[in-house]
């Protein structure tokens, strides 16, 4: 198994999309589930700033200063659900 293979064994859950946290968050707000609202704020926020963050250094550095960078390939993994 490589490395890639042994990550995603590891990582491999398949994000949330975007219409599923909408769905959480109008469940977290009709049933006052205010930690269930303030994860998927959270989780939204983290989402934003992490894709912000991936955009400027692809545009400004290129693709290959992410895949040299083991952090910057699991925030895109995280972020785009690939290596």
């Amino acid at each position: 198994m490589n490395d890639e293979e042994e990550f995603l064994e590891d990582f491999g859950a398949v994000a949330l999309s975007d219409s599923e946290l909408e769905a959480l968050l109008e469940r977290a707000r009709a049933t006052d589930d205010a930690e269930l609202r303030r994860l998927v704020k959270q989780h939204r926020a983290v989402r934003y700033a992490g894709e912000a963050l991936l955009s400027h250094v692809e545009s400004t550095q290129g693709l290959a200063v992410i895949n040299a960078n083991p952090m910057l390939k699991i925030a895109r993994f995280f972020l785009r659900g690939r290596p």
